[in-house]
């Protein structure tokens, strides 16, 4: 969400791409629901397929993701989501 006009909330667009692989990560890995939809939506035969390509994309982007001083995030254990990909 940014705010037009208001300095103190822009270039936050890395940040809304992180949340957001997080946030659905954890959606289909927590996915239970038969009434859930979208990524809350439990696992089946026929969106197998789909939800591991998301998987599997997560897992790139959160392998390329560093910390401050430079080191892979996923090596520092910063990151705990990552232990899930067994990195």
């Amino acid at each position: 969400m940014q705010i037009a006009g208001d300095e103190r909330y822009g270039n936050v667009d890395a940040t809304i791409e992180f949340l957001e692989i997080i946030n659905n990560t954890f959606d289909i890995l927590n996915s239970k629901s038969q009434l859930g939809r979208d990524f809350k939506s439990p696992i089946t035969v026929n969106n197998y397929i789909e939800k591991k390509e998301y998987l599997n994309k997560s897992k790139e982007y959160l392998m390329t993701l560093r910390t401050s001083q430079g080191q892979m995030l996923y090596k520092s254990r910063r990151l705990f989501i990552c232990t899930l990909f067994d990195a």
